[in-house]
């Protein structure tokens, strides 16, 4: 599997991605998969607090869900977005299960799929404290600031 890197300046009304030269649409990018959610959890990079924004704020009208896609972007480099993917937390910590409405304030694990760019582009850049957004096609949808590294330097195993 390959990292996405969205670059968000001129991107179309709608956006089809690339990814092992299929083509997926905005719904099949958004939907749920358990093994995904099960593949974060397993092995997390980053531990951080999320808030999704609030409709009147630019958030989305509909609560969002445990399995759906974001886009990732660095409060320090808004010019890019990565997909890094994402697990949310209840209030006990625990894994929300898939498909089940996330609060709009909570923590997430996060995994950076591809090894080299975890090694050669996002170990340099996340560390605790780090502020980002998450993105939903070219809008800000929630910010986040990481709280606690967890697997980011450690190499996947062989």
């Amino acid at each position: 599997m390959q990292e996405f890197l969205w670059i968000v300046n001129d991107l179309p009304a709608f956006c089809a991605v690339c990814y092992d030269a299929e083509v997926f649409t905005e719904e099949e990018c958004y939907m749920a998969n358990p093994s995904l959610d099960a593949w974060v959890q397993e092995r997390p990079d980053f531990c951080a607090e999320v808030r999704f924004y609030e409709e009147a704020e630019g958030g989305m009208s509909e609560a969002p869900v445990q399995g759906a896609r974001w886009g990732f972007q660095y409060l320090n480099d808004p010019d890019k977005s990565w997909i890094l993917h994402m697990c949310f937390l209840d209030a006990a910590g625990e894994p929300l299960p898939s498909g089940v409405e996330v609060p709009r304030t909570c923590e997430a694990y996060l995994r950076i799929e591809d090894d080299q760019m975890r090694c050669q582009v996002h170990r340099s850049l996340v560390e605790p404290g780090t502020e980002f957004f998450l993105t939903s096609w070219n809008c800000r949808v929630a910010e986040g600031t990481v709280r606690e590294l967890v697997g980011l330097h450690q190499d996947e195993p062989a």
